[in-house]
């Protein structure tokens, strides 16, 4: 008998034989196991972020998530739903900012997913028998500033000690600078192998900004009115800068969810203090006018407005606090709790000055880097 022959698979296989037939069943019935057996998503986790730099950040986790990997579903707050409609409604839930909600939903869903990512501070409720990491953000919750409101420093109490309930069910956290990495050994006594440094940010868009010429006169505070943005020294500070520069502005975006605030401007607009207050903006829009960026923070969880006007090109006047120098090299900076020494460096700062130091970034995005975390491999 004589065989014809052709080729299967990059191997010559005889006209009559089984195997091409066993291969071509072979490969059908894995390809029904594999569609039987869906590959579990990454669960990104982001209740109780909805607001300021941490939605910023959200948005640009969410773009990179569903650009790299290739399964992942999100948890949103109710309070941004309208910012993530777009998400299809497969790989999302919306849910209210509560701790027993956050638990049902871990008690009966937990074990659908191949890895956890708690965006919001808080580590999941219960045990999972996956990788799960918790991204740490937020400084107030390891330390809190002199002169906070006693309300607000009992309501941090109490979830920081829920938060470190909840450590023993989480792999390790992540943090985006050193300052945080420090604290956390400090003041929770948290293990050094367990803290990994993965700070993100997108800056992009304010880079072309950077070769714009700027205002000379004009000075930027991007940010709203809580109490450890320290504004109220800030203005007292404006107002003595005005005495000697009355030329020189200073801009706000504080928002009607900080009256008091708003109202402390208005005393210190009507004192003789040159001070604009934008509300809510597009930080393209200042970032393109102003030349200098004052930042007198008490604390923050990253710095991204210290970010975003460095890459804008602008030069940065900071509190010599560990918070700013972990993310920028700072132009000058000043004790953030004596009006009058913040009055002074501004004044002496100017780029003009022979001996002016220009601010650059310290700090890089590290988000691919971040996700790979979640790997088989690792």
């Amino acid at each position: 008998m004589v065989f014809q022959s052709f080729k299967v698979d990059k191997f010559v296989i005889g006209k009559g034989s089984i195997f091409p037939i066993f291969h071509s069943m072979f490969t059908k019935e894995n390809q029904k196991k594999l569609n039987r057996t869906p590959i579990r998503p990454l669960l990104i986790d982001s209740i109780y972020v909805n607001n300021s730099g941490g939605l910023v950040l959200l948005k640009y986790l969410v773009e990179k998530a569903l650009a790299i990997k290739s399964g992942v579903f999100f948890l949103f707050d109710e309070r941004c739903a309208e910012v993530f409609k777009h998400i299809p409604e497969s790989q999302k839930l919306v849910l209210k900012p509560s701790l027993t909600e956050r638990k049902k939903f871990y008690k009966s869903r937990g074990n659908d997913f191949s890895g956890i990512f708690c965006f919001g501070n808080i580590p999941p409720p219960i045990r999972l028998g996956v990788r799960v990491f918790t991204y740490l953000h937020n400084p107030l919750l390891l330390s809190t500033p002199e002169g906070y409101p006693l309300s607000q420093k009992i309501s941090k109490f109490l979830k920081t000690s829920y938060i470190r309930f909840c450590l023993k069910n989480t792999d390790g956290i992540f943090i985006q600078t050193d300052f945080m990495a420090d604290m956390l050994r400090s003041n929770w006594n948290y293990p050094d192998s367990k803290i990994f440094h993965f700070p993100f940010f997108d800056a992009s868009r304010f880079e072309p900004l950077n070769t714009i010429e700027k205002q000379q006169n004009e000075y930027l505070f991007i940010n709203d009115g809580n109490p450890h943005k320290n504004h109220i020294n800030l203005l007292k500070a404006w107002l003595i800068v005005n005495k000697t520069k009355p030329d020189w502005r200073l801009h706000l975006t504080v928002t009607e969810r900080n009256p008091e605030v708003l109202n402390q401007i208005e005393i210190y607009k009507n004192l003789g203090a040159n001070i604009i207050n934008h509300g809510f903006v597009n930080p393209v829009d200042v970032y393109s006018q102003c030349q200098y960026l004052v930042y007198p923070s008490l604390t923050e969880s990253f710095g991204l407005g210290l970010i975003e006007g460095t890459v804008a090109g602008l030069q940065v006047i900071s509190s010599d606090l560990p918070y700013a120098h972990s993310v920028v090299y700072p132009s000058a900076v000043f004790n953030p709790w004596k009006p009058e020494e913040m009055a002074s460096v501004i004044l002496k700062n100017r780029i003009e000055n022979h001996d002016f130091i220009r601010t650059r970034l310290k700090t890089k995005d590290l988000i691919d880097e971040m996700f790979a975390m979640w790997n088989p491999d690792k």
